[in-house]
């Protein structure tokens, strides 16, 4: 008997000694707990305002449920496309967990649905809130949520979801773009702001982010009733209800890999748009336009950059991975170290000296302060990039996406000529500017970028912008 007490006494001290592994909770009723919760959408036959963007629920879509003031655990409920099904990711929920001070006296639930065509969502909890990733971003799309009362029976939970859209939301469907180009395109209008279903906080109900007015807006792959596929992008209207004149841009970037972008449609007219608006826009091989090679980074008396470099011979705006051409500063033919060196001191360069103006009469060589503007730190994000291209050894460039509206440009690692040998390709890059042999450069081993006077004589690429 005596050992048996020594021994029961020296466990305590153990547990006593280790406390935050061997919390016994005597109070705490450990009992699992069932649940009821029916999840519905509203009538088609409900006002504008509450009529929800999903048609029908299809296989693969996932509610996420949580519980005021429950921490970690949740409810993921899965759809298969005739029944859905129940996991627990934070772990089993028991009678326990249902009679805290916080959840009796709540009994309320929030429930969340985000388009499982953005990908697959990761839900985190940390500093008293859910919140929603993908991919390690938030989900600036469409969402549909709910908060609402649940009632508990014994060791029942029972409640109904009615999924929602938020207030204010309007999506718009571009067909003809392929399920794997959608999340390649980026749609942006002056009126149009993107949200995020950002968290949901243990008092229950959704917390949202939104950018900019005017901010890109990644798409969806989407398929209508119709069997038709398109790209879908979903937003708020700053005023909807009115008429008014609409620009839609939509941009086209290389890849979900490379996002970098390739060039932009553009779409004008007066819409009338109303609040729940869910609206078809022309076909993107017709109504659009052509794509333009230029994109608007967004910041104040930011030009119309080209998205590659130039070629003179071809006429026209490379891609944005490849070199394009070489030239001499002001001299408006393909360099060749036999030229003579320009010796105008015009800043910027008269259009008899810009080769860029020479190609086509809208383009211009960039001024030293447009270089400026694009990469101060203030306006873009510079990222160092490799294995991009196949120009040297490191294959890279610089990636400078804009603070605004999160479009991309890449310069390459193009290199220079210099005698009539290229040389630095896969690891700097030199761009002329209009002022004053004044060139943009680029370099990886040190991560350098700057504006800088340079040997007229050299041969740089040319990024142009549009006059």
């Amino acid at each position: 008997m005596k050992k048996t007490i020594i021994a029961l006494f020296a466990l305590l001290a153990l547990c006593a000694c280790n406390n935050e592994l061997y919390t016994l909770d005597f109070t705490k009723d450990h009992t699992p707990v069932t649940f009821n919760l029916s999840i519905n959408q509203l009538s088609p036959n409900a006002t504008k305002s509450d009529t929800p963007l999903k048609a029908d629920w299809t296989a693969g879509d996932v509610v996420y449920v949580f519980f005021d003031a429950i921490p970690d655990k949740y409810i993921q409920k899965s759809y298969n496309g005739s029944t859905w099904t129940e996991t627990y990711p934070g772990g089993e929920f028991e009678t326990g967990d249902f009679t805290a001070a916080g959840p009796e006296a709540s009994r309320n639930m929030t429930a969340v649905w985000l388009p499982k065509e953005m990908g697959e969502v990761t839900v985190a909890y940390a500093e008293s809130k859910f919140s929603f990733t993908i991919g390690g971003e938030k989900i600036y799309s469409h969402y549909m949520s709910v908060h609402t009362a649940y009632t508990v029976s014994g060791t029942t939970i029972t409640g109904t979801l009615s999924m929602q859209k938020p207030a204010g939301f309007v999506q718009f469907f571009v067909p003809g773009i392929t399920a794997e180009e959608a999340p390649t395109y980026k749609l942006l209008e002056s009126h149009l702001t993107p949200k995020a279903c950002d968290y949901v906080a243990l008092e229950g109900g959704v917390t949202e982010a939104a950018l900019t007015s005017g901010y890109s807006i990644k798409g969806m792959a989407f398929t209508t009733d119709a069997s038709v596929t398109g790209a879908l992008f979903g937003g708020v209207l700053s005023s909807v209800g009115a008429p008014a004149d609409y620009k839609f841009r939509l941009v086209k970037e290389l890849s979900v890999e490379k996002p970098a972008s390739l060039g932009t449609y553009t779409l004008s007219g007066n819409k009338t748009i109303a609040e729940g608006t869910s609206m078809t826009l022309p076909d993107i091989s017709s109504g659009w336009g052509t794509l333009a090679p230029f994109v608007d980074m967004g910041y104040t008396d930011s030009p119309l950059w080209a998205t590659g470099n130039l070629s003179k011979s071809e006429n026209k705006i490379v891609y944005p991975l490849l070199a394009g051409e070489y030239f001499m500063y002001g001299k408006t033919t393909v360099y060749n170290s036999s030229d003579s060196i320009y010796e105008g001191t015009e800043d910027p360069l008269p259009v008899s000296a810009d080769v860029a103006y020479s190609v086509n009469t809208d383009w211009r060589i960039p001024t030293k302060s447009q270089f400026d503007a694009l990469i101060n730190t203030a306006n873009t994000t510079l990222s160092f990039v490799t294995e991009w291209t196949d120009l040297g050894d490191a294959k890279g460039g610089i990636l400078f996406t804009s603070k605004m509206n999160g479009l991309s440009l890449f310069f390459a690692y193009a290199g220079r000529y210099d005698s009539n040998t290229l040389i630095y390709t896969g690891f700097a890059g030199r761009y002329w500017s209009s002022s004053n042999a004044y060139f943009l450069n680029i370099y990886s081993e040190i991560e350098s970028i700057g504006t800088f006077q340079e040997d007229r004589s050299y041969g740089y690429p040319i990024r142009p912008v549009q006059n």
